[in-house]
């Protein structure tokens, strides 16, 4: 295998298509009024890039930790470290020398935003070896990586960090990190804890209701903050409240897909081509945005 063959390997091993999660960097430079400033919306892209290519190396130690276990499981054994298309030692160095640059990069930034992505590095390591071969405490781990994310994009443009936001961020994220164990246990069966440890210490019916509690969890969080004296008092209007029902529908569609689908693909993969999710998260986005910028309703 050449050079740019390795390239790819990793590249595809980085899951590109999952950095989609690193959206939440961004979330503090909307609800801190800085999207229309230039400089904090460049600050804040470079954070998100940082936030991917560590999430990308998250991911090439993953799959050398789980290469046995991935090689059982129906989609996973398709990784290139798994089917041996990338030597297990590629992968790590890999991983080192990007793992690397992401935290200089953050530390140029600035001292806490290294700081952030240094412990998200830290926490995620903690998840590999440990935290995601117990049921429960592998979903909090999962929920603290993106309260993270929210906390890097928030240092990064220097600007409080929100309670209400970071409780949102956690609950969405046990939402979905709840969501993919019901599905992996709908679709893997008898053998999930062959593929996945912590699966052997879930059962359907009560993920299926945690999964449901979180979903209203969040919409409820989400609701509240809209209607809170610190949204009112920022934004100058309660008019948020009326993009809770978007949000609701993109979380109900999310559960449906959990649910009910018979695709092998993980629902997080599903989120990001589904019509009607993209639909609620673009009408959610633009009505805030109207809302929050423009004064919309």
């Amino acid at each position: 295998m050449g050079f740019s063959g390795a390239v790819r390997h990793v590249l595809v091993s980085m899951r590109p298509h999952q950095w989609v999660k690193n959206v939440f960097v961004l979330a503090p430079l909307v609800f801190a009024l800085k999207a229309l400033d230039s400089v904090s919306v460049v600050t804040a892209v470079v954070a998100a890039i940082l936030f991917s290519l560590a999430s990308g190396v998250v991911y090439l130690f993953n799959d050398v930790r789980d290469a046995g276990q991935d090689a059982l499981h129906p989609v996973k054994r398709r990784r290139p470290v798994a089917a041996g298309l990338l030597s297990q030692g590629t992968a790590l160095g890999a991983a080192a020398v990007i793992g690397v640059v992401a935290v200089l990069g953050a530390f140029v930034m600035n001292w806490r935003t290294g700081l952030v992505l240094a412990a998200f590095l830290v926490l995620n390591s903690i998840y590999s070896l440990w935290a995601k071969n117990i049921a429960m405490i592998d979903v909090l781990f999962i929920s603290g990586s993106f309260v993270l994310r929210v906390m890097g994009g928030a240092t990064a443009i220097s600007v409080p960090i929100s309670i209400w936001i970071l409780s949102c961020t956690f609950a969405l994220a046990c939402y979905l990190g709840l969501g993919k164990r019901v599905h992996e246990l709908r679709t893997i069966g008898a053998d999930a804890s062959t593929v996945r440890k912590a699966l052997g210490g879930y059962q359907l019916g009560p993920a299926q209701v945690g999964l449901v509690v979180a979903g209203l969890a969040s919409t409820l969080l989400y609701g509240a903050y809209s209607l809170s004296a610190h949204a009112v008092e920022n934004f100058h209007t309660s008019s948020l409240i009326w993009t809770v029902p978007f949000a609701a529908l993109g979380l109900a569609r999310f559960g449906w897909i959990t649910m009910r689908s018979r695709s092998d693909r993980s629902p997080t993969e599903t989120l990001v081509t589904d019509p009607l999710v993209l639909l609620s998260v673009a009408a959610w986005s633009i009505l805030s945005v109207g809302v929050v910028y423009w004064g919309w309703l």
